[in-house]
């Protein structure tokens, strides 16, 4: 909380006094302008990975790779005076390989309804199908989504993310989707031995 407060925008005909003051100041150029900060990406995404099992490679025992499962996104955009577009998404490979030998180990799987999709891996190029309600979705930043990717893989170990297309007023933007910065690692369904 900030008392007594005079914030100027760099612009000395654009001066605002708080009296009290909680939380962050954005400043913008009045109605439908965009509010500084904003930058290149209006659209926050976080993405778990939720394997339904994993293997471990056989010329490292150490080595786990996830075996189908979920991608879990919530998204929401900043805080802007219109919503977020979101025009489709779609799985990009980035290395397609046979599945190193590997030994199955036991893992169980892991107040917004969510959208649920399938990622076929091994169609090139992959293909997300939504099951139920498909793209265009909207976003703001009081209204997020959910989506629920069911990964589907049976022929090849596959490193691959998530890319999302969206517009937002006259722009249009792609946000990627990846575990932290990497790409997810997927291994083919029942091609590890026990």
């Amino acid at each position: 909380m900030n008392e007594n407060v005079i914030w100027n925008d760099g612009d000395d005909s654009k001066i605002v006094q708080s009296g009290t003051h909680i939380g962050d100041v954005v400043f913008n150029s009045g109605p439908g302008a965009e509010p500084r900060g904003v930058g290149e990406n209006p659209v926050f995404a976080v993405a778990g990975y939720f394997p339904a099992s994993k293997v471990t490679l056989a010329a490292d025992r150490r080595s786990t790779v996830a075996v189908g499962g979920q991608v879990v996104v919530n998204l929401q955009s900043r805080p802007l005076d219109r919503a977020v577009i979101l025009d489709r998404i779609r799985a990009v490979v980035l290395a397609r390989r046979s599945p190193r030998p590997a030994f199955e180990e036991f893992r169980p799987g892991g107040s917004m309804p969510p959208r649920h999709f399938d990622v076929h891996l091994d169609d090139d190029p992959p293909r997300v199908e939504a099951r139920g309600a498909d793209f265009p979705f909207k976003i703001s930043a009081e209204d997020p989504e959910q989506f629920r990717i069911t990964v589907l893989l049976l022929e090849n170990e596959v490193h691959w993310r998530l890319e999302l297309d969206w517009t937002y007023l006259d722009r249009q933007g792609t946000t990627v989707i990846d575990d932290g910065g990497k790409p997810f690692e997927t291994y083919p369904v029942g091609r590890a031995r026990w």
